[in-house]
């Protein structure tokens, strides 16, 4: 009897730790629901706003700031540094307030904004998510993207999603374990690819 309860109790311990391991597999999958189902009320319910604008605001300058330094240009530091603002201001910004509100999103995680390569060094931004030959995304090509998730640290869970055509462009994103309920995850920060 002891012996049998014994097991039963090591059983019931496994099942808990792999639940508890999975539950960012499980919270990506809830948002990732929420967003082909449109609800955006639920896919923001996962996200760390203050952080998550932070963060894309904070990329998408230093690849602004890659691309100007790459430039055979030569600009003194007052008009780079004004360029830059300006850039941040009239595009940066509005962009990002675009993509953070809940319709945005939706469209993001619904994969409807995808990178795609359309020669050697070039890349085409698709808001309406519509492929290369210019016909309807079916669902086949809604969700054919790699996904690849795994734990950085205890509290901190990366999914990496790529397109199998070009594995190279990665977008991570990352979940971090709530402090107050460590099975509660949410997004806040999204690595968009550097093309």
């Amino acid at each position: 009897m002891r012996k049998s309860l014994s097991l039963i109790g090591l059983c019931i311990t496994i099942i808990l730790i792999g639940w508890f391991y999975c539950t960012p597999f499980m919270v990506f999958k809830r948002i990732d629901n929420a967003a082909h189902a449109g609800d955006a009320a639920q896919l923001m319910s996962y996200m760390d706003y203050p952080s998550l604008h932070d963060a894309l605001e904070t990329k998408l300058t230093a690849i602004m700031l890659d691309g100007i330094s790459k430039s055979p240009h030569e600009k003194t530091n007052t008009d780079l540094t004004s360029y830059i603002e300006m850039v941040k201001s009239d595009i940066i910004a509005p962009s990002i307030n675009t993509l953070m509100t809940p319709k945005g999103m939706v469209m993001f995680f619904d994969n409807n904004v995808i990178i795609r390569k359309t020669s050697e060094n070039h890349f085409r931004l698709d808001m309406g998510g519509s492929p290369p030959n210019g016909n309807k995304k079916t669902d086949e090509t809604k969700h054919s993207f790699e996904r690849k998730g795994q734990y950085e640290s205890f509290n901190h869970f990366v999914m990496t999603i790529s397109d199998p055509t070009t594995p190279q462009i990665q977008t991570r994103f990352h979940l971090v374990r709530d402090s107050n309920n460590p099975t509660n995850w949410s997004l806040n920060h999204i690595e968009i690819p550097k093309i």
